[in-house]
Formats: structure tokens, sequence, C-alpha cells
């Protein structure tokens, strides 16, 4: 009887053991989100140290934007440290232009981790680098992109981000320099020889612009295709090739064909 308790516990308690091991690995994995998302459900319910549950349960619910946001704040609630949280709740509110939220919650994981070069890329976009033209804070981002390339001077993401905040400074010699730069850390990224080819355009410089978004379409991912035909198009009409702009025009509206970008560019060229 006392055997069989002293030696049976333990053996149930090992057993417990490897079981929530097992359960902490399935959800911390995302390849089967549904496995990963009842595995993070079981360790929550089982109480404890559950933030890391919390945090991958949201990174498995992000077609659900509310949900997820709701994981990630508890795992926030949970573990103040958790940066990983931070970072991605930022996200959830770059996406939704609540850009001030994700700007305090990229400052909590720079604060968390400041040698993280992905917390500053991420802040400088929620600054307004890459996405928000003139109106942007781009000193600030481009503050953050530095900083980020100083910790990763291999970043080319980075690099290409403060591109075109210089770009939308005007500052067209610096843009194209740091597209340069990330075209040789990465020379198949067929969205900086988009980026760089405007850049060519907006100094006349039509034969380079032409060349990139050669380029550009060569290596474009898909989702990005309908914008690339929609820049080498404007590069033609820049040079003088209406043909070819019409070309491109028609190619981008046969992707997109609701987006006002395109039906204008479309209608200025054959009216």
């Amino acid at each position: 009887m006392i055997s069989v308790r002293w030696y049976g516990v333990p053996c149930i308690l090992i057993i417990s053991a490897a079981a929530q091991a097992g359960t902490r690995e399935d959800c911390m994995q995302h390849t089967d989100r549904k496995l990963s998302t009842e595995a993070c459900t079981t360790a929550i319910n089982g109480g404890g140290d559950v933030a890391w549950a919390y945090y991958h349960r949201g990174v498995n619910q992000f077609l659900d934007r509310n949900l997820a946001m709701a994981d990630y704040t508890k795992a926030i609630e949970l573990d103040p440290r958790l940066a990983a949280a931070y970072m991605a709740r930022g996200s959830l509110y770059r996406q939704a232009n609540q850009q001030d939220l994700a700007i305090a919650d990229y400052s909590k994981a720079i604060a968390i981790n400041p040698n993280d070069a992905f917390a500053y890329n991420a802040r400088g976009i929620a600054y307004g680098g890459p996405h928000f033209g003139e109106k942007g804070d781009h000193d600030s981002a481009i503050a953050d992109f530095t900083k980020a390339i100083e910790l990763k001077p291999d970043f080319g993401y980075a690099y290409r981000n403060r591109g075109k905040s210089w770009r939308d400074k005007k500052d067209l010699v610096r843009a194209i320099a740091d597209y340069t730069r990330a075209i040789e850390l990465d020379p198949k990224d067929g969205i900086t020889y988009t980026e760089r080819g405007v850049a060519h355009v907006l100094r006349r410089e039509y034969d380079l612009a032409i060349a990139d978004q050669e380029k550009a379409v060569e290596f474009a991912p898909s989702y990005y295709r309908g914008t690339i035909y929609f820049n080498r198009g404007m590069a033609y009409f820049a040079a003088g090739n209406r043909e070819k702009a019409l070309a491109d025009a028609n190619k981008a509206l046969e992707i997109d064909p609701k987006n006002q970008s395109y039906i204008e560019f479309r209608n200025r060229i054959w009216p």
C-alpha cells in the first residue's frame, strides 16, 4: 500500500508533467492552428503561469482581430514583460490605423528589449514611414529605421522603409541609396525595385525607372502585381510611351477593376 502510494504518485506526476510539456509544445507551434488553439486553451484552463498561452492563442486568432486583441491584452496583464505580446498587439493597432496606440505598444517592447531591431522597424512604420505619404512623422520614422539598421545591418526591409521615408521627404538621392542597399541585400525583392523606380520617375530618370519596373514585374509577389503594373505604366507614360502605359494600366485594372487610382490613370491615357 505504502510502496504503491510513494511510487505511484511520482509516476502520475511524471505523466502529468509530460502532458503539460506536450500541451505547451502544441500550443507554441502554429502549423496546425486548430491543434495549437486547442492546446493553448487547455493550458489556459489549467491555470498558473499562462501568459505565453494567451499570446500564442492570439497569434492563431489573427483572422479575428477582436479575439486576438483580447488574448494579447490578457497576456500583457499576466506578464507585463512579454515583449512579443506588445509587438503583436501593436501590429493590430497599426492595421486598424490606431497609430498612437501602436507606437505606445512598440515603445513598451523596445523598453523591455532595447536591442530588438524588429521593434524599431515596426515603430518606424507606425510613425508613418512607408505608408502615409507626406502626412507621416518621417523624422521619427527615419530615426527608428536607422536604429534598426544599426542593430541589424543586413535588415533590407528597414532600408526599404527608410528609403520610402526619404522619398516622401523629397530627398530622392538618399531614397535611391537606401533602395539600392535593400536590393543588394535581397536582389529578388520586387517591391523595392518598384519603389526605387518611382523615385527614378520623380528624378526624370525614365530609362532607369522602366528598368526597375521590369525587375519588379519579374520578382513581384502576386498580391503586389497591380501596384507594380500601375507604377510601370506611370514610368512609360512619363517617358512618352502611351501605348505601353495603356497596356500596363489595363493589366492593373484586370487585377483590381475598382481601384480608383488605376481608373483615373487609364482615363488620363485614353480619355
